[in-house]
């Protein structure tokens, strides 16, 4: 477990998983919405730098990689060594967006707007991406369908 990708709908638990996996492990954790978004949400990368920029990401020993961004997903996994997929049920999801929301003061989570979310959630495609997951040959996948999965799995890699 050197290489990790943490994947999933939006508001599903993926960042709150990868930082405390980062403390856990000693990794540093890359945040992919805050390379590939601007403060105003515009894009800060063409699909050429974006890609430019994930291979300089995975060029390390060890690292944990939140974000989904599906053009670079098969480069990234085909680099990874473990995959943490959150595969949550789309009302938590939400719910958890809405939370965040009104129970965070970080403007950047305040800017994605709910319709966006909304539209991001419901539209994530999960079928695709366990097909990716599964083609891509990553030696440890996990698969966490709400909180408890992830603390289980949490307290196993502390053990």
């Amino acid at each position: 477990m050197k290489r990790i990708l943490i994947i999933g709908k939006t508001g599903s638990g993926k960042t709150t998983f990868a930082d405390k996996l980062g403390k856990i492990l000693g990794y540093e954790v890359t945040h992919l919405d805050d390379l590939f978004w601007n403060p105003d949400w515009e894009r800060a990368y063409t699909a050429e730098e974006w890609l430019k920029k994930n291979e300089d990401m995975t060029q390390a020993y060890n690292w944990i990689l939140d974000g989904n961004y599906h053009n670079t997903l098969e480069f990234r996994l085909s680099k990874a060594d473990t995959v943490f997929f959150f595969e949550v049920n789309p009302f938590v999801a939400l719910f958890n967006i809405i939370k965040r929301k009104y129970t965070t003061n970080d403007p950047n989570h305040n800017k994605f707007g709910l319709r966006l979310a909304i539209r991001t959630i419901f539209n994530f495609p999960t079928k695709k991406v366990l097909e990716q997951i599964e083609k891509s040959r990553v030696e440890n996948v996990y698969i966490i369908k709400n909180k408890k999965d992830a603390h289980v799995i949490l307290s196993e890699i502390i053990r």
